[in-house]
């Protein structure tokens, strides 16, 4: 209970015009106090105090400036701005007394601006605040009660609610950035632990991602050595088919011939011919060794580009720089071939001159 009194005096002087009843608790009809606050001003003749009583706020109504007058509870009334000296007795924890002090100071100059509409939002706000510092406050007081009687059950049950409720009333302070928001951002010195715990994630990581490229390594050469006997079995195939006679090829089946029908050739077909340079030149028998591991580790298929295109290129010396296979994959559509030819050119640069050159 709370009870404000304006006046000057020299002694306070309490008065208990009625014994307690006995009881069980109180046997012997005892008085005791608690605790006792009181709050005021040293003052006399030479401080040049006049006694002149503190005005009210204006904003609240005369109903309210008669209750706190009369000394009811400042809990009980529709207590929300009193001024920054009832804000430090208020029934309300010490956080929420200073995030009020801020919004408090922040609301006089919006007040000075004639800013009326974060006035009237800041006054909604701080009534929000009050109400949750009051209900911390209270939680603050049952934890404390139920930790002393060893009732843990309803700690736990207390200490969710009032950790929601911190978490709602920190929400204001980094929307309005008080001081207690400032205090909260502070960076501070991680300790040893968490510098270890930093280093260790960070091992970890650089392990992963070495594992992922011996892995991708790994992949890249069995591809290449799927590549080099695959090639190697059908050359092997090729040379037993040249060795046999025709007549042993064609033994026991019927030799038929048929004429080839002539057909005509579109302008966008590319003849595949070994003397067309549209189709295979110098440049692809040169980059052949470098492209053809790399194309294949693509896993794409290498489709063929309009004729304009590599026409243009030998119009301008390029196409057998480099081979009409190359150019395809670099006019490709898919971003693996593309990468595959650049990488050939890259090899190719880097490896010294063929003694033929």
């Amino acid at each position: 209970m709370q009870i404000k009194i304006n006046g000057f005096g020299s002694f306070l002087k309490l008065v208990i015009p009625n014994a307690p009843k006995r009881s069980h608790k109180n046997p012997y009809g005892q008085v005791s106090i608690g605790a006792l606050k009181v709050w005021g001003r040293f003052s006399g003749y030479h401080h040049g105090v006049k006694n002149e009583e503190n005005p009210l706020s204006k904003d609240n109504s005369e109903v309210e400036k008669v209750l706190i007058g009369m000394g009811i509870p400042l809990d009980l009334i529709a207590w929300f701005n009193e001024g920054e000296r009832n804000f430090e007795y208020a029934p309300i924890d010490e956080d929420t007394k200073q995030t009020i002090k801020d919004l408090d100071e922040r609301r006089d100059k919006a007040r000075l601006r004639e800013d009326y509409e974060a006035l009237k939002q800041l006054t909604v706000d701080i009534k929000k605040i009050f109400e949750l510092g009051r209900e911390i406050w209270q939680l603050q007081k049952d934890l404390d009660f139920a930790v002393a009687q060893e009732n843990f059950d309803k700690a736990l049950d207390i200490r969710p609610r009032l950790k929601k409720l911190i978490e709602k009333r920190d929400s204001y302070d980094a929307l309005y950035e008080t001081s207690r928001y400032e205090a909260m951002i502070v960076m501070q010195r991680p300790n040893t632990a968490d510098i270890l715990a930093a280093q260790r994630r960070l091992e970890e990581e650089a392990d992963a991602e070495r594992r992922r490229k011996e892995l991708e390594e790994q992949e890249r050469r069995r591809i290449l050595e799927e590549e080099r006997r695959r090639r190697q079995m059908e050359e092997n195939k090729l040379k037993a088919d040249q060795d046999l006679a025709w007549w042993e090829k064609n033994k026991g089946a019927e030799v038929k011939t048929k004429k080839k029908k002539k057909e005509e050739k579109k302008d966008d077909e590319i003849d595949v011919g070994f003397n067309n340079p549209f189709a295979w030149n110098e440049g692809d028998v040169d980059l052949d060794l470098y492209f053809r591991p790399l194309l294949a580790g693509a896993g794409e298929q290498l489709k063929d580009i309009p004729l304009e295109v590599l026409r243009r290129l030998q119009h301008l010396g390029y196409l057998n720089v480099f081979g009409a296979r190359l150019w395809t994959a670099a006019y490709s559509e898919n971003w693996r071939i593309r990468e595959a030819a650049a990488q050939a050119v890259l090899n190719f640069l880097e490896m010294p001159i063929v003694r033929s050159f």
